[in-house]
């Protein structure tokens, strides 16, 4: 029985109504088909859900949901369900551009996703969206699970990723306002797992292209009725979430770098172990702080909200240009790069 499951998982000392509780979630949930709405009352998810669940009864929230997890992912199997991912980043949190949405839960070996997924239609394509930072803004890019996001994505069947965010410019000549399509990046986090593989295998993946340079030039091309537009930069990926010191961003100009940003890596690194493909739509909101002006939140949310309308635009018009067959070695990224 699942309450008997619960009890043996949460110990001797647990209280009977927290076991009544979370036993009840996994019921309602395991009872759903498969890709079937993740709402568990009004205006829930499964992860407001277990918070609820964990804050009710002085539990840890992780050890709630890791015993609604371990349990869902022994039931319930994923069926193919979306050709396309987008992973919203700041600002970029509603998918409301889809039609005939549903959202969905996902269990994944790595924990859980940053928020539910809304599984949509757009231009003929099957479309999975995700808000990076969860749709509340409530994940500090640190703290966001890049390795559950990207699984449960590849889980839906997705093949390719497209990833919107803010950035800061480096370059004098990438304005506020403008759209950054990058094809590198400079690594500067410090505290994220960047691999799916770990204790018995070893992956050693190639990004010498960390970009898929197809989904790129697609992405590029559909943006041609937008001026503002660079098809090409260097990303410089800080840890944050504090921003830089103006010696930094110094230090980042003299390297030549275009953008700076806090979440491409290890975004982009594991969608290529999972050889799917992946290019960013960067939009530029400030200017770092190496001009006199200082970059704030405020300020990013601001230009980032005038901005959607573009990156809307442009993923729209990338549905419409993108080929059913992928040509590009993104779908074979694995080839070689793990030790026998």
């Amino acid at each position: 029985m699942i309450r008997d499951y619960v009890k043996k998982r949460l110990g001797k000392n647990c209280s009977n109504e927290a076991v009544k509780r979370i036993a009840n979630l996994i019921q309602t949930l395991k009872n759903l088909p498969v890709c079937e709405s993740a709402s568990v009352g009004v205006g829930s998810s499964i992860n407001e859900e277990c918070n609820r669940i964990a804050k009710d009864f002085h539990l840890d929230s992780d050890i709630v949901d890791k015993i609604v997890f371990d349990y869902l992912k022994t039931e319930r199997s994923i069926k193919a369900a979306a050709d396309v991912g987008i992973i919203g980043g700041s600002g970029f949190y509603d998918p409301n551009f889809l039609e005939n949405t549903k959202e969905v839960s996902i269990v994944s070996p790595y924990g859980r996703p940053s928020d539910v997924i809304t599984i949509g239609e757009l231009e003929g394509w099957n479309v999975a969206f995700l808000p990076r930072h969860g749709r509340l803004h409530t994940i500090r890019p640190t703290d966001i699970n890049y390795r559950a996001n990207i699984d449960v994505m590849k889980q839906l069947g997705v093949k390719r990723i497209i990833a919107p965010c803010t950035c800061g410019s480096l370059n004098e000549d990438y304005h506020p306002g403008d759209v950054v399509f990058v094809d590198q990046f400079i690594d500067r986090t410090t505290r994220r797992e960047q691999s799916f593989y770990g204790e018995n295998r070893v992956c050693h993946i190639s990004v010498a292209e960390p970009i898929c340079s197809e989904l790129r030039r697609i992405l590029y091309k559909s943006s041609s009725s937008i001026e503002d537009k660079h098809g090409k930069g260097t990303y410089v990926c800080v840890e944050g979430p504090r921003f830089s010191t103006r010696a930094e961003s110094r230090l980042f100009r003299s390297w030549k770098a275009d953008v700076v940003g806090m979440t491409l890596v290890p975004e982009c690194v594991l969608a290529r172990e999972a050889e799917m493909c992946y290019a960013s739509i960067a939009m530029v909101t400030d200017y770092d702080v190496w001009k006199k002006d200082l970059v704030s939140a405020s300020k990013v949310s601001e230009v980032m909200k005038s901005n959607i309308r573009k990156v809307k635009y442009i993923i729209t018009e990338a549905m419409k240009n993108m080929p059913k067959e992928r040509k590009c070695e993104c779908k074979n990224a694995l080839e070689g790069a793990l030790l026998k």
